[in-house]
């Protein structure tokens, strides 16, 4: 089975999209509920409102706990910018509904952006007693700029998550937008509570193969330093839950009582944190992609001396007909399909591991490609070569990850210098690597933004940073900034 939606790289969803956008869909009214707000749910990218509902728990846990409910389709596809309006739309239809009642929204993952958006463009503010996000990317994803980037463009583009919903949670663009709405009185309005995860699993699903390409602690699409905001009123937890666990009803709706119990403070009251540590960028992995050519693609890679584990994910738009990586002396390895066990979101406390014999996996870094993978100890030194045959005409990424790296992390700050071409050492007293920047200058569809928008959408520089030591070692960064 082929799914055409959601990055793990980014799922930020759990289903494909089918909901028409504007849709407000209500719930049932429990007795008594008359005194409480109404709470709005708001899903991710590439979703639709049913998500919070048949295998999610959220509305039956909502509605049991006396709650009115409210679900609303936003486009799957576009920016916040577009969704901002139709969130703004459904604030003002609830309360037509519910004349005097209080509003809540409570978002999952890119909703929690576009709920923002409203709050602040859109006008909804005054209208809105609280807005709740879970696993919302408020800083962007590197799963976004891994998809626009120069070596896994081509797959992203061929299995279809490249568009405006993904473009604009490039961690660049989120930066621009941050800087630009955080600086606004009404991003301070409403008091803000946000969660997060730490869980990217089970083993060689979606999430962990999106855990495995952020490179960091994260829910296996969102960081978990992007979850949160400097000036948020409160944590409403950090768990070990994946980025779909987050959302689960016995899983999330505990909390959000127990926060909703309870009065909120004045937002200008509310403690004010920190703004999050600069994010690093792993120095542990390289990169190649591209498409096939009459059917076929090769590329090689280096593999220094002393490396005590390689580790090598390749994912293509179809499963191929041969995928081989052949060791510097010619040994043959056959990559092997990714087994993970399936999502069963629907059995409680089983942490999304399901039930049932492992099938094969197919939702990777991106879903919607067919995932491989071969992990080998102790590999040769020297030049690794794909040799990947297709079907059809295909494209493919692969990662090569070096587990164990002497380097540590890279900051954000120190990759672009680099990419400005300032040489600085990664680490005290080494050699400097030789430095290759690639980048892909990524423009809006359309500029400037829709009328009210506050002026030109930011244009972002999508960069790769080849980075090759004096020994042979050679790593890639991904990253992402505006122009």
């Amino acid at each position: 089975m082929r799914f055409r939606s959601c990055l793990a790289w980014l799922c930020l969803s759990l289903a494909l999209a089918a909901g028409t956008p504007g849709n407000l869909r209500y719930g049932a009214i429990p007795a008594g509920s008359g005194s409480r707000p109404v709470l709005i749910f708001i899903h991710g990218w590439n979703s639709d409102a049913s998500t919070w509902s048949g295998s999610n728990d959220m509305e039956a846990d909502a509605t049991g706990a006396g709650y009115r409910t409210a679900f609303l389709d936003v486009y799957p596809d576009r920016s916040m910018w577009d969704n901002g309006v139709l969130v703004a739309a459904a604030v003002d239809q609830v309360r037509a509904r519910f004349p005097g009642a209080g509003v809540v929204l409570v978002c999952h993952s890119k909703g929690g952006v576009d709920a923002q958006t409203a709050l602040v463009y859109d006008g909804a503010a005054p209208k809105v007693q609280r807005l709740i996000t879970l696993g919302t990317p408020h800083w962007g994803t590197p799963l976004a700029d891994l998809a626009w980037s120069s070596w896994a463009g081509w797959l992203a583009d061929l299995v279809g998550v490249k568009n405006d919903g993904n473009r604009v949670l490039q961690t660049g663009y989120m930066a621009a937008y941050r800087a630009r709405t955080d600086a606004l009185p009404a991003a301070h309005a409403v008091p803000i509570y946000t969660a997060g995860g730490t869980k990217a699993g089970p083993w060689f699903s979606m999430y962990w193969f999106g855990g495995m390409a952020i490179g960091r602690t994260s829910d296996g699409v969102v960081p978990l330093d992007s979850s949160s905001l400097p000036y948020q009123q409160g944590r409403l937890f950090t768990r070990a839950w994946n980025h779909g666990e987050l959302m689960q009803g016995h899983n999330a709706w505990p909390y959000l009582q127990a926060t909703l119990a309870q009065p909120a403070l004045p937002a200008a009251a509310a403690p004010v944190l920190r703004a999050p540590a600069e994010p690093v960028l792993p120095l542990d992995r390289l990169y190649r992609g591209g498409r096939t050519q009459g059917g076929m693609a090769e590329a090689t890679f280096p593999v220094e001396a002393g490396q005590p584990l390689l580790q090598v994910l390749l994912e293509t738009g179809a499963a191929p007909r041969r995928a081989l990586l052949i060791s510097p002396s010619g040994r043959i390895h056959v990559f092997r399909p990714a087994f993970h066990p399936p999502l069963h979101r629907d059995v409680r406390g089983r942490d999304g591991a399901g039930l049932g014999e492992p099938v094969e996996g197919e939702d990777g870094a991106f879903p919607g490609a067919v995932a491989r993978q071969l992990t080998l100890p102790d590999p040769e030194p020297g030049l690794w070569r794909l040799q990947l045959s297709a079907e059809n005409e295909d494209a493919y990424f692969l990662t090569a990850l070096f587990p164990g790296d002497r380097h540590t992390p890279m900051p954000l700050g120190q990759a672009r210098a680099l990419a400005r071409g300032r040489l600085l050492p990664l680490v005290a007293g080494a050699s400097a690597p030789a430095v290759a920047v690639h980048t892909v200058r990524i423009a809006p569809p359309v500029a400037p933004m829709r009328a009210g928008a506050p002026g030109p959408e930011p244009v972002v520089l999508n960069r790769t940073l080849a980075l090759t030591w004096p020994d042979g070692r050679e790593r890639d960064v991904i990253f992402s900034e505006a122009e």
